[in-house]
Parts: C-alpha cells; structure tokens; sequence
C-alpha cells in the first residue's frame, strides 16, 4: 500500500490506497486542477499518488511522467517536511504558460482546496521560478470553507541545531483557534528550510504544544522546530 501524505483540513492528512482509489476518477479537472501528483524520492524513485480528476483533452494530457524541465503542465515543489522530497502536481493544459519568472521575494503562486475534500488547484498562477528551481511551500491558511496554500521560488535554510546557542532551530509557527476542541490549526507559517537530516513537523500535538501556546499580532501560536529525521522514525516506531 502507498501512503500519501497530503495537506488537508488540520495539516496534514495520511491517506491509504485502497482499489477504490484504483478506479478511474469520476470528477472532471477544471482548467487549473492538479489531475494527479508524483512524489520523488532521494533515491530518485518516482511514485504516481493517484489521479484527482480525469483531463476532458484525453488520458494522455494528464503525464505520469516525471516532467525535469519545470514545464508549464507541472508545479514542482520542495517537500514541506522532508527536503530531499519532491513533491510534482501535474495538469491538463499548460497553467502557466507565458507566466514571467519570479523575482526575489514574489509570490509564485497559490494552490486552493476545499477543507473536505482534496480537489487542489492553482488559484493564482502568478509566475515561475528558473528551469532548474523547484518551488517552495511557504505556509497554508484556512480561508473560509478553503485551504490556501503558498509557493514562492526562494525560501532561506534554517540553522543546523548543533549550531545554534539553544541547540534548536525555529522552522515554523503553527497559529491556531484556542476556543476549539479540535481542528484547532488555522495557518501554518514556514520561517525557513530545515538542513538536510532534519525535518520541521506541521502537526499541532494538543497535549505537548498547549502549554507552549504565545502571542503575537495574528493570533495565539506555537512555534516548531527542526527535528531529527532518525529521532522522528524511530519515535513514530516506539509509539506502533
């Protein structure tokens, strides 16, 4: 079975494969609707997540190919966990053809979904980063009954740990409804990269992040750090 992980109502949201994910979908894509997803692996194993949605342009207009050239079809983007994930979200038609490419700190563009439902597609294709520049995933917001998600081309690498006073290294701010019992998360804001080895977890634990809770001009937050990625497995193997 294939896990996915992919960002849905509270951050993120571990979906199994099963047959009925084998079946062709029932759903036509919009113009700007990712129809399927591809994640690459270090190792440079390529693995097809399933299709969204079906292309009205025919089977073939949807590639399950991985696309190196950062064509206009495909928004391909730096694992928000793990960096040495590649994330690729492939289209029908060309969204962002003749698009300019990004300057500095510009905004690359913006995927939407509904908070229910996993129907991604990109709201405002704005620009595109160079040929060999993935994008970068710089935070999600709830917008109403909709999940916003924020690309830019460049994203500053966090502090190695080690280096750092504290020994910590601040990757995200995690900003949340604190009157709520759950489904607290309401945006997610990425400070920077996590240096290779590490990863910045996105998940907001109620019983270890609620006493950690602060304050600024947006709203109550609690801030993460990088973690190990050898610390997080075998974590998540003493908790099975």
């Amino acid at each position: 079975m294939i896990f996915l992980n992919i960002l849905v109502v509270a951050g993120i949201l571990s979906h199994t494969k099963t047959a009925a994910d084998d079946q062709p979908p029932t759903r036509e894509c919009g113009g700007q609707h990712v129809c399927t997803t591809l994640m690459k692996y270090k190792d440079g194993t390529v693995v097809d997540e399933g299709d969204n949605c079906y292309c009205r342009e025919g089977v073939s207009s949807c590639s399950k190919e991985w696309d190196n050239t950062h064509g206009d079809n495909s928004l391909t983007w730096q694992h928000y966990e793990r960096a040495h994930w590649t994330v690729q979200y492939r289209f029908c038609t060309n969204v962002f053809q003749g698009k300019k490419q990004c300057q500095g700190d510009e905004m690359a563009a913006v995927v939407e979904t509904d908070i229910k439902k996993w129907e991604p597609l990109v709201d405002e294709p704005r620009c595109v980063c160079g040929a060999d520049v993935s994008f970068k995933i710089m935070g999600w917001k709830r917008v109403g009954n909709k999940w916003k998600y924020f690309y830019k081309c460049e994203k500053e690498e966090c502090p190695r740990p080690s280096t750092t006073l504290t020994e910590q290294s601040a990757c995200a701010r995690i900003y949340i409804d604190v009157n709520k019992y759950t489904d607290k998360v309401l945006e997610v804001d990425f400070l920077c990269n996590c240096p290779d080895g590490y990863m910045c977890p996105t998940k907001f634990d109620e019983k270890a992040d609620s006493k950690k809770v602060m304050q600024d001009n947006t709203g109550n937050y609690v801030v993460k750090y990088c973690d190990s990625i050898m610390k997080q497995k075998i974590s998540s193997l003493n908790e099975s």
